[in-house]
Order: C-alpha cells, then sequence, then structure tokens
C-alpha cells in the first residue's frame, strides 16, 4: 500500500491497492466519496470545512478510505486530485 502517501501519476492504479467493497463506511466516508465525486481536487482542508469536522478528522477518515482500497491521491500535494476506486452502490 502506499501508506497514505501521494502516489505518482504513472503510477497503474492497483498497483499494491487492495481493493474491498465489503468494507462499512460511516457517514464522513459517505460524504467524503460523494464530494470527491463532485470535485476530485478537493483539497483536506475543502473537505472538512464542508462536512464541518476538523482537519483531524478529514484527515483521518481519507486516510482510512485511501487505506480499504476506496480512494487514492494522484500526482503532487498542490496540483493532483483525488480518483474513487471503488464506487458506492
Amino acid at each position: 500500500m502506499n501508506g497514505g502517501k501521494n502516489v505518482g501519476v504513472n503510477v497503474s492504479v492497483n498497483d499494491g491497492i487492495k481493493i474491498n467493497s465489503d468494507k462499512t463506511l460511516n457517514a464522513n466516508q459517505q460524504k467524503i466519496l460523494n464530494k470527491l465525486d463532485d470535485n476530485p481536487y478537493l483539497t483536506q482542508e475543502e473537505i472538512a470545512r464542508i462536512l464541518n469536522v476538523s482537519l483531524r478528522t478529514a484527515q483521518r477518515n481519507m486516510s482510512r478510505l485511501q487505506n480499504d482500497g476506496f480512494l487514492i491521491r494522484i500526482g503532487s500535494r498542490k496540483s493532483g486530485h483525488w480518483e474513487i476506486l471503488t464506487k458506492l452502490r
């Protein structure tokens, strides 16, 4: 796994990432995926503000989404974007 760090653009999306759609998502994680589906260029700070949660809560939820194979960061911190790997049903 990428350990929550950025992944280079040339890395295949599924390299080292276990996609498991059997995981249960909490309400904030579902909202994060919905917001990122609308705008994959949102920052963690913007997500926190939109959801009215602390930055740390947004970071923790996004890290869990990455570790569980729902979300990946493509590119750099400044010019990158989020990609949803597993769509919600």
